[in-house]
């Protein structure tokens, strides 16, 4: 009998997990897509997906400009700190 109750609580996990799974796919399909890696970016593109509704051209373009703003930001604070 504890394999039949292991069994049916199975089928209820599977059942809650797909809620998630839409938007996880978006995140990890933009993080592949730009070759991105890290906790921070994956929390900026969540954020960015759920403020645009998930809009993948939208996304992208705040997403590239959020990295270029941060590129450049670290190029000058590089640059400043020998001055």
């Amino acid at each position: 009998m504890a394999e039949e109750t292991a069994v049916k609580a199975s089928p209820e996990v599977k059942a809650e997990t797909p809620k998630a799974d839409p938007n996880k796919e978006f995140v990890d399909g933009i993080m592949a897509e730009m070759s991105l890696k890290g906790a921070s970016k994956k929390r900026l593109i969540k954020k960015l997906g759920e403020q645009y509704g998930f809009d993948k051209q939208r996304v992208m373009f705040k997403l590239k400009r959020a990295l270029i703003t941060e590129r450049y930001a670290a190029a000058h604070a590089e640059s400043g700190a020998g001055h």
